[in-house]
């Protein structure tokens, strides 16, 4: 019985991590938001069975490890917040949104984050689980990159027809149509595509690429599917056309480098040539690796432009600079499109500044956004403006469009502290990986530290608790961490 439980157990696992890139699934439960929901994940389904089935149990039986201990504190902090607003009868200033109702699924959407952060980090008792987690993730991340080519072949217009063919099949997986000039895979837009493909997958890939590690038994000298999957992925992120996307992918790449040559390294021991590392990558000479990074970021400059050329959406970034002579930063957001995320950014902040200690509660942003927002022509904004001003049919959607700086203005000072904590544990431990002399454990550190910084970075593109993505990653690290520490702990009680 406890065999046949853990294969189901297992079984749950590949299909989340197997169901992890479809993020806007048509057929939603209505219990989690319905129609209603900008998010949603498809791995609720096999999530409900390992919440049930191993989550809720381990989480009794187990020692908890202890970022698990403060994110909940983080949760139970949120909850204090959000009873003050209540408590005070605080009045939304838009008809069509409510206190009550619009923290209920705030909550909702944090607790399903949770739930899934939980599940990630508490499935793995040995390396094999770590392992497993890994494979399955990668099998996800091909999944994608499959449908993602598929769509590619639109883009190139190789094949004419072919954007009627993709675009019924994108309605199985996602509500929103295709755009015929970007690739979207199995999410909701190209943007969200593109943080996607940056923060779940490719800090694990390019780490391995790095350190020359892969999960998997196949292997051809220095070819390994991680390294096909790293490159693939790069490739793919190119034609979701997301200048956030981009540049942060371009970060993170360059990270990874630099954190390869600047990083530790064990003292060299004399091998036997049969033993010796024949990766090619491995045995280039160490000065050598600037020049590599020199021109990869050469080729992926080139590559920048030449889809600018191609789109007005990315030339706007440098076309500015074209038509003033007098930079103004805010004048340069607007003209790249970027002026209403730095309007919601300030409101948020100033909500902050005038409630420092307890926030606003959780999801209460919108209810003060009309009475913090900056004096500015809204004309200059017409994004913010659809956003803000309710039409027939439409109901306003107000967001902060950063993660942490929600988090501030809605939990205060107290929230952000416990948070900021969190990602400092988180960090932490991706350290004690990367210093490592052991193989596998470096591999992890150094991906850990890639999605760390992959995560920072993406902040400023979302503020959902519900998207995944962070999620996974903080799993993962929680997981491999925790792993490794008791296996070092076990071998050194048994005198290992």
């Amino acid at each position: 019985m406890q065999k046949s439980l853990k294969t189901f157990i297992q079984i749950l696992m590949a299909g989340l991590f197997l169901s992890l890139p479809v993020t806007n699934f048509p057929f939603f439960p209505a219990s989690f938001g319905g129609n209603s929901a900008y998010v949603r994940p498809l791995l609720v389904y096999p999530l409900l069975g390992l919440v049930v089935l191993m989550t809720l149990p381990r989480l009794i039986s187990k020692p908890i490890p202890r970022p698990i201990i403060i994110i909940t504190l983080f949760l139970i902090w949120g909850v204090i917040v959000s009873i003050i607003p209540v408590m005070r009868n605080v009045q939304s200033p838009w008809k069509e949104v409510s206190l009550l109702p619009r923290e209920i699924r705030t909550f909702i959407t944090l607790a399903l984050g949770l739930a899934i952060y939980f599940t990630i980090s508490l499935f793995p008792q040995t390396i094999k689980d770590i392992r497993f987690s890994l494979k399955w993730l990668y099998a996800g991340l091909g999944l994608v990159l499959v449908w993602g080519s598929f769509q590619a072949l639109y883009v190139t217009k190789l094949i004419p027809g072919w954007y009627d063919v993709m675009a019924k099949l994108q309605r199985l997986v996602t509500i929103q149509k295709l755009n015929p000039t970007r690739i979207s895979g199995m999410t909701y837009e190209p943007s969200s595509f593109a943080d996607q493909l940056i923060v779940i997958w490719l800090p694990w890939v390019l780490g391995a690429s790095l350190e020359n590690y892969t999960v998997f038994k196949w292997r051809r000298k220095w070819i390994t599917i991680e390294r096909i999957l790293c490159v693939w992925t790069v490739a793919i992120l190119a034609f979701t056309l997301s200048r956030t996307g981009l540049v942060l992918g371009m970060g993170v790449v360059g990270l990874g480098f630099l954190l390869k040559i600047f990083g530790p390294r064990p003292k060299i021991v004399e091998k036997k040539k049969s033993d010796q590392d024949k990766s090619n990558l491995a045995q280039i000479p160490h000065k050598y690796w600037l020049v590599l990074i020199f021109l990869g970021f050469g080729f992926f400059l080139i590559l920048f432009y030449f889809l600018g050329t191609q789109s007005v959406y990315i030339s706007r970034m440098w076309e500015y600079f074209t038509v003033t002579e007098n930079f103004d930063l805010r004048k340069y957001f607007n003209y790249i499109g970027f002026g209403s995320r730095m309007t919601y950014w300030e409101t948020a902040w100033q909500i902050f500044l005038s409630n420092p200690i307890f926030g606003v509660g959780l999801g209460n942003f919108t209810l003060y956004f009309s009475k913090f927002i900056p004096y500015q022509q809204l004309t200059k904004t017409p994004q913010l403006l659809r956003h803000i001003v309710a039409s027939p049919g439409r109901t306003r959607v107000i967001s902060v469009k950063h993660f942490l700086i929600r988090i501030f203005a809605e939990t205060g000072m107290v929230g952000g502290a416990i948070f900021t904590v969190f990602l400092l544990i988180l960090t932490a431990a991706a350290i004690y990986l990367w210093i490592s002399k052991d193989k596998e454990e470096k591999f992890l550190g150094i991906a850990s530290l890639l999605g760390v910084a992959a995560f920072l970075g993406d902040t400023f593109s979302f503020d959902s608790f519900a998207i995944p993505n962070p999620w996974i990653l903080f799993g993962l690290i929680t997981a491999a961490f925790n792993v490794f520490v008791s296996s070092k702990n076990n071998r050194s009680i048994s005198g290992e």
